[in-house]
């Protein structure tokens, strides 16, 4: 993977094509994939998209059409923190706006691709897995923004889980809004992070309150207000 400060990427607009959030946990302390483990299986999944979202193996208890469409398979956009986030320490201020315009990013993107094939973390020697992912602070973040604006009752919004070439599944992650699931529950590299994040939760309630009234979803918006 290439940092935001190699790639240079440029800005990303609407008109431009869908979004793909792209949430992933980091195999190494100073870098996300050191071994280039999760960016094989990630060009391997956009490489066959249709197969993504058409897998026979995803849970079909809730009803989703693809999120993007064949003609716009070429078009797509991609954020993932390494090459969307400034990295280095020079950048901090920079790096801030950024982390704190992740919401806007999870708000407007097509569909969130939760990238979890089984790697072992290079320093601890633990599995970075799905089991792990949903235990991190900061994907469990990415979640939050993504799902919130998103959220019914009867049918949450799916998630595309990719566990290797070829290996996808489709959840709907029901359990988000437990206290146990809680962002400020979860697990941290930098402990600091813990509490810098404070400001962008607020922002993802505030965001995902506010869109479900519009919407006239009285009972998932009862039920934010609550885990708020």
């Amino acid at each position: 993977m290439i940092s935001h400060e190699h790639l240079k990427p440029r800005v990303w607009r609407k008109s431009d094509g869908p979004l793909c959030f792209v949430s992933h946990q980091w195999t190494d302390v100073d870098h996300p994939d050191p071994f280039g483990e999760q960016l094989d299986v990630l060009k391997d999944t956009l490489t066959h998209l249709q197969d993504l979202f058409t897998s026979p193996d995803h849970n079909e208890s809730y009803a989703h059409p693809p999120p993007v469409s064949l003609a716009d398979h070429s078009r797509l956009w991609i954020w993932l923190d390494y090459w969307s986030v400034p990295q280095s320490r020079e950048r901090a201020t920079e790096r801030l706006k950024a982390i704190m315009s992740i919401p806007e990013f999870a708000f407007n993107a097509s569909f969130l691709l939760v990238l979890c094939p089984p790697v072992a973390h290079r320093v601890t020697g633990a599995t970075c897995d799905f089991a792990a992912w949903e235990g991190r602070g900061w994907c469990r973040l990415e979640r939050m923004a993504f799902i919130m604006p998103r959220y019914t009752v009867a049918s949450p919004p799916a998630l595309y889980i990719v566990h290797g070439c070829g290996k996808f599944e489709r959840g709907t992650n029901i359990s988000f809004f437990l206290p146990s699931q809680s962002v400020f529950n979860g697990l941290f590299t930098v402990e600091a992070d813990r509490g810098h994040l404070t400001g962008v939760v607020q922002t993802i309630f505030e965001r995902g309150c506010s869109a479900l009234r519009k919407q006239g979803d009285m009972a998932a918006w009862r039920r934010t207000l609550s885990m708020k």
